[in-house]
């Protein structure tokens, strides 16, 4: 991710005295002095859609008068992520259409929650780490006067908290081909996220157009 994204705080070690706290610049002038680092990005939000949180924190840096001291800060994603796939495969996502015209997954944390829709089934749910989640399959059925489908989900491979960078990448499926019921997560992969599986697309450059004869 690009450095200009992200703020920075510096203040003394062992101390609360804060001597920066601010948007990224390229040199700061500091007194003398031992100096602990952190630099983010976003907001560690308690849920929300593709927004990652990154951080980092290098301690007791040293500041020699008249001298200047570089400095590389390790960043890394700090909250935890939810993704879905409805159907393991293009039949599997058929026959949710099938019998879904609406339909997605509501990830609840607390009093708060969000939905990953057919419409965006690319998007992300992002919340703290230390946060336990819970996953609802909901839809509304096509047939049944439209009758509206809840059903909360796990996995044994899910974690009971989330830890930092963790991405839990969910397959959802119907096990009976005839039936519109009993959705379930037929797949739970944990992978620990890294930095540049998570750079919000309003980061890259805008494509262009090359007219050719």
């Amino acid at each position: 991710p690009l450095k200009d994204r992200f703020s920075l705080k510096i203040q003394r070690t062992g101390s609360q005295s804060v001597y920066y706290n601010g948007n990224f610049k390229e040199s700061i002038e500091l007194p003398a002095g031992n100096y602990d680092i952190t630099a983010t990005y976003g907001e560690n939000a308690t849920i929300g859609k593709d927004c990652p949180y990154y951080t980092g924190t290098i301690r007791e840096v040293k500041v020699e008068a008249d001298k200047t001291t570089g400095v590389t800060i390790p960043c890394k994603v700090s909250n935890a992520l939810i993704s879905v796939k409805f159907g393991a495969d293009e039949d599997e996502k058929a026959r949710f259409d099938r019998y879904y015209k609406d339909y997605g997954l509501m990830v609840r944390v607390g009093d708060f929650s969000l939905p990953i829709t057919r419409e965006f089934p690319n998007s992300s749910i992002y919340f703290p780490a230390g946060s336990q989640p819970l996953f609802y399959f909901y839809g509304t059925l096509k047939s049944d006067n439209g009758r509206m489908v809840s059903i909360e989900l796990n996995h044994k491979n899910l974690p009971d908290v989330f830890h930092a960078a963790d991405h839990a990448k969910l397959t959802l499926t119907l096990p009976d081909p005839e039936s519109a019921l009993g959705v379930n997560i037929s797949k739970a992969e944990l992978t620990t996220v890294q930095l540049d599986e998570t750079i919000p697309l309003s980061w890259l450059p805008v494509s262009t157009v090359i007219p050719t004869h």
